[in-house]
């Protein structure tokens, strides 16, 4: 019988198999997946930046071993800038390394190698605050240039910008801003020697915009792909720049989803541990709809680790967390923390955002992954899939302490074209779905219902008893009926609990309506108690290979595992 683990005084529970956890690292994602393991800063090569858990707190007592060989240096152990719990170890790799898989060894005790990393040739242009972009020197830690706008003239695909550590005021007349840009539309990359632009393992670096984007890719009849962008600190000081991390602008989404015009699409673009602070001055503006980060027309974009909070406390605020908006495909948003969000629209929005729905009838944002978030201290639903949304999986995802008087739901399904194939599972949301009001855990429809639900191993928690397990703003309680014996919602193996209402027409094999018997989550502790229904009671079936399940499995019905089991 599998059961969750408890990690004290932070907001999740531990991974599966806690015995295990405790006594094995294990890896959840990389920064960089290649590099040079020469040149740079003695020699040594590319920084590499592992995050997870069970990394211990003694780098004296950690090996990181590369392909066949160990890492030359350990630069950091401590907590990421994305979820509070994921730890970030950073080295850098030396000549000893290879291509091949990456391992983490704690005092004898190895971690997963489902992680690779590939050695190929990069060159090394450190920017500094102390640096000059008229005397800084490629490979050379010592001569740092000053700017990334000056450097990106320099690059070729698979080199590395290094940025050191400090505060970077973006208008302050120093920056070389372009376009009100700290770096924008920078040379490509390529799939095999993607370019890099991070933070120095180990240095504190925070940009500080004004009227300012920090980075912009793609736009004025230019693409941009093949990039990493990790390591940095964002403290916002006001708002008008709008969204901060800008990945991929189209002229006319309506055109492009319509197949009318050529547009410049942004490709395989890794963005990793970005720590975004509002300092309750800013994050999203007012009436604007501009986001913190902001995903448009693009293929394999991943957003790990970063995290949002303290935004400004404006009722009028307009904007989302993170926006998937215009036509892209496999993007993937897991591991980040977004919190103390006191006002927004949806937080996580999938939206193709074209001009009265020309473009929503078709599956144009799809093959899209939302996992392994924490969301919580926030207004605005949580996570919304809107207008021609198709294939999605939300999981693995902790949702508690949304309190909104304007939104009735918690997981709104909007699905406006009907496109929406949706996979809810491995969820845990403690929530009230509409402060003041009946709203609705699951929201169903907009101009159009789902084209079909999927819900395992979630863990459904109302906290106002007037609210419903389902709904619709859109749709009567007959229609959303109709739909719902027509076969379009698969459910099995999910507790509900707090709801005045039975459980849904919909519940299948194992419902349980049961309180969970959840550690404190008052608190932030979602563990399950000892005797807690749900421990042995859920059922994983669907084949994935993450990051918090111990390689692929895939399992029938009659295996018990447990209920949201990867909180």
């Amino acid at each position: 019988m599998w059961r969750i683990g408890v990690v004290a005084c932070i907001c999740l529970s531990n991974l599966l198999f806690p015995a295990l956890v405790q006594s094995a690292p294990r890896i959840f994602y990389t920064d960089v997946e290649s590099g040079p393991n020469t040149g740079g800063e003695n020699n040594n090569g590319a920084y590499l930046s592992l995050f997870g858990k069970g990394f211990g707190t003694d780098l004296t007592q950690i090996k990181v071993y590369v392909g066949n060989g160990e890492v030359s240096r350990y630069m950091y152990l401590g907590p990421s800038l994305g979820r509070p719990d994921v730890q970030q170890l950073s080295v850098q790799l030396g000549q000893a390394t290879s291509s091949g898989p990456v391992k983490v060894v704690v005092n004898g005790v190895s971690s997963n190698t489902d992680h690779t990393f590939t050695v190929r040739p990069g060159n090394f242009y450190f920017i500094s605050l102390t640096g000059s972009d008229s005397n800084g020197a490629v490979n050379d830690v010592t001569h740092p240039f000053r700017t990334p706008n000056y450097v990106k003239g320099l690059i070729s695909p698979g080199d590395f910008l290094v940025v050191r550590g400090g505060t970077y005021v973006l208008d302050d007349g120093t920056n070389n801003i372009s376009n009100s840009t700290w770096l924008r539309y920078p040379p490509n990359g390529t799939a095999a020697s993607p370019n890099t632009l991070m933070g120095y393992p180990g240095e504190t670096v925070i940009v500080k915009p004004l009227n300012s984007w920090i980075w912009l890719w793609a736009g004025d009849g230019t693409a941009g792909s093949h990039w990493v962008i990790s390591n940095f600190n964002v403290l916002y000081v006001n708002c008008t720049a709008g969204s901060a991390l800008l990945l991929s602008t189209v002229t006319t989404v309506s055109d492009v989803c319509l197949g009318n015009q050529v547009a410049h699409k942004l490709t395989d673009i890794r963005a990793v541990n970005i720590n975004f602070d509002g300092q309750n001055l800013g994050g999203m503006c007012a009436g604007s709809g501009d986001s913190p980060v902001n995903v448009q027309y693009s293929d394999h974009v991943k957003v790990l680790g970063v995290s949002v909070h303290d935004t400004a406390n404006n009722p009028n605020e307009a904007g989302h967390v993170i926006y998937l908006a215009a036509v892209q495909n496999a993007t993937e948003v897991g591991w980040n923390a977004l919190w103390n969000i006191p006002h927004s629209r949806a937080v996580v929005q999938v939206h193709q955002d074209s001009f009265g729905g020309a473009c929503w009838g078709q599956k144009f944002l799809t093959d899209i992954q939302i996992h392994d978030n924490l969301l919580h201290d926030l207004a605005g639903q949580p996570i919304m899939l809107d207008g021609g949304t198709g294939d999605i999986q939300v999981y693995n995802n902790l949702i508690y302490n949304v309190r909104d008087v304007t939104y009735s739901d918690i997981f709104s399904l909007r699905a406006s074209g009907g496109t929406l194939n949706a996979s809810l599972y491995n969820n845990t949301a403690y929530a009230d779905a509409l402060t003041g009001g009946q709203g609705f855990m699951l929201g169903f429809g907009s101009a159009n219902l789902p084209q079909h639900v999927t819900l395992y191993n979630n863990i459904f928690y109302l906290t106002d008893p007037q609210d419903l397990w389902y709904g619709s703003d859109w749709f009567s309680t007959d229609q959303v009926a109709a739909w719902i014996k027509g076969g379009n919602v698969t459910s099995a193996n999910n507790l509900w609990y707090g709801s005045r209402s039975a459980m849904p027409s919909f519940a299948g094999y194992h419902e349980l309506n049961v309180n969970p018997q959840l550690v404190n989550p008052r608190l932030g502790n979602f563990a399950l108690r000892g005797g807690s229904p749900a421990i042995g009671a859920g059922c994983l079936i669907l084949q994935r290979k993450d990051s918090l399940s111990h390689g692929d499995k895939t399992k029938g019905c009659n295996d018990r595992v447990d209920l949201g089991a990867n909180q």
